[in-house]
């Protein structure tokens, strides 16, 4: 019904109300700011929350038992060994490994130990 009425034909009549479009780019422009803001503040405060939870929280008492647990069964290995020592489970364990390692090297075969023994006996 546009094309019958003649007061519409083909362009506007009337100036653009400023104040309208003033009045809508402000209230536009306030709304703008006030999400960013709250967006913000929003992401500042998840990021200090990670941050608390992954660094400063407190450890629980189970968590504290555990690990105190844990380094106990894993140090009662050591016999009073200081640091650097290897436990004495260990050493024998690597000085048996060794033995057949060092008769390969100077080519002596357990038969020829055996027999030797067996000559002194």
């Amino acid at each position: 019904m546009v094309g019958n009425n003649k007061n519409n034909a083909g362009y506007e009549k009337h100036d653009v109300n400023i104040f309208m479009v003033i009045g809508f780019s402000v209230v536009l422009v306030v709304l703008l700011i006030v999400i960013l803001v709250f967006l913000i503040d929003y992401f500042v405060e998840t990021k200090e929350q990670m941050i608390y939870e992954a660094q400063l929280q407190p450890e629980s008492v189970d968590l504290k038992s555990l690990l105190e647990a844990e380094k106990k069964e894993l140090t009662s290995l050591r016999l009073g060994q200081s640091w650097h020592q290897p436990p004495l489970h260990m050493t024998s364990g690597i000085r048996l490994l060794a033995i057949p390692a060092r008769m390969r090297s100077l080519n002596i075969s357990l038969r020829m130990i055996l027999d030797a023994l067996s000559k002194h006996i």
